[in-house]
């Protein structure tokens, strides 16, 4: 294949599940014949690869190697037909045409967990928006894909949350999984316009926080657990008065969870102990600030003591 872009990676270890470090990259292109050579390599181990082919759609395998103290021949790295992915995004709440002009500043990026024999590999390619909304990749790896919107004006970095990603009207918390040569469409991003605050302050009972402990205050979509991926609105650490600020929120209505990160020293480094944490809801308008009090008991976790036994008569 004449033209094709590779790149030479440098890796940790051996093994076709060893991840790319990325120590060293030497940009390779292929002849007419899809033959392709590098020079002047230093001893180690190493990993080639395709680089995503946009214009063409393909993608390609990896293929590792070791260079010792002789010259390495026969190395073959099998291109493929890449998948491709489309969707648009849509704006959720507010539709004022100013707003939906800012929406399409930003670029859609989309981060590729490779499969098989290339599980621990990566591939991140990036996306304007289309007049319409619309976006368009090609050339994608097989592996589970997950996107995000991404400011091309950094004045504009968190005007906009990512509320979900849905195919074919389904969301996909865990991603979308591709094989090479799929072409899936149907993908929806909602986002939603993030103007909103919320100012809090934490007051702490029966107890004090351990040394070394933090105290995280975090943002749900109301009716959620909130523990699986992307499912925090916000985050924020509480300072020493107690006091927090989540900014850049969408309108709407969230689980506020104040816990505290506990870490102490264990056999394998560190360990969090049992979680202490508080919740309740709250309400967020657009473009305002909503100011909330949180009570967390650092006592709700603690073992009760062992009542000492009354000493028994002779």
């Amino acid at each position: 294949m004449p033209n094709v872009g590779f790149t030479l990676s440098v890796l940790a270890g051996g093994g076709n599940r060893q991840r790319a470090m990325g120590l060293m990259t030497l940009p390779v292109f292929s002849d007419g014949a899809g033959q392709f050579r590098v020079d002047n390599v230093p001893a180690g181990r190493y990993m080639i690869s395709l680089s995503p082919q946009t214009n063409n759609g393909m993608t390609g395998q990896s293929a590792a190697f070791d260079v010792i103290n002789q010259d390495v021949t026969g190395v073959v790295v099998q291109a493929v037909s890449g998948a491709g992915l489309s969707g648009f995004v849509a704006l959720d709440g507010n539709q004022d045409p100013s707003i939906l002009s800012e929406l399409l500043q930003f670029q859609v990026q989309v981060f590729v967990q490779g499969s098989g024999n290339a599980a621990n590999a990566a591939s991140v390619q990036t996306v304007p928006l289309n007049a319409d909304g619309s976006f368009q990749f090609a050339g994608l790896p097989a592996g589970t894909v997950r996107l995000s919107l991404m400011a091309q004006d950094s004045t504009l970095q968190g005007a906009f949350k990512l509320l979900r990603t849905e195919l074919n009207g389904v969301q996909q918390p865990r991603g979308i999984p591709v094989n090479s040569g799929d072409q899936v469409g149907g993908v929806r991003l909602v986002a939603a316009y993030a103007d909103g605050i919320v100012e809090g302050v934490v007051k702490m009972q029966n107890g004090t926080l351990a040394p070394g402990a933090r105290v995280l205050a975090r943002l749900t979509p109301a009716g959620q657990q909130g523990q699986g991926r992307g499912a925090n609105l916000g985050v924020a650490s509480v300072d020493s008065r107690g006091h927090f600020i989540i900014e850049n929120v969408p309108a709407g209505s969230y689980n506020l969870i104040v816990s505290v990160l506990n870490l102490q020293p264990g056999r394998r480094g560190q360990r969090q102990q049992q979680p202490v944490s508080t919740q309740q809801q709250v309400l967020v308008n657009e473009g305002q600030v909503s100011n909330v009090t949180a009570v967390l008991d650092l006592g709700q976790n603690q073992t009760p003591p062992t009542p000492t036994p009354a000493p028994t008569s002779p």
